[in-house]
């Protein structure tokens, strides 16, 4: 029942607003993008440079995701 709710309770909040992304390149030019078109700059950055970007979801939904992620699966790194 738990686990049904906080499921319910994880798609309400990443369903509102819009996802902040903070994205990174690997290469000598440290580009980093802070925005909610994460995925999409980190695309034509690649593009453009070919250098590997990595990119993680940091807004409130997310953190709160993370956080009962962790608390039910401890021994899973994502």
């Amino acid at each position: 029942m738990l686990l049904a709710f906080a499921a319910i309770a994880l798609a309400m909040l990443a369903g509102s607003g819009h996802p902040q992304w903070t994205c990174r390149c690997t290469g000598a030019d440290r580009w980093h993008y802070l925005g909610s078109e994460g995925v999409a700059e980190s695309n034509a950055h690649f593009d453009t440079t070919k250098h590997t970007t990595s990119c993680k979801r940091t807004d409130r939904a997310a953190q709160i995701s993370d956080r009962v992620y962790g608390l039910l699966f401890p021994d899973l790194k994502f």
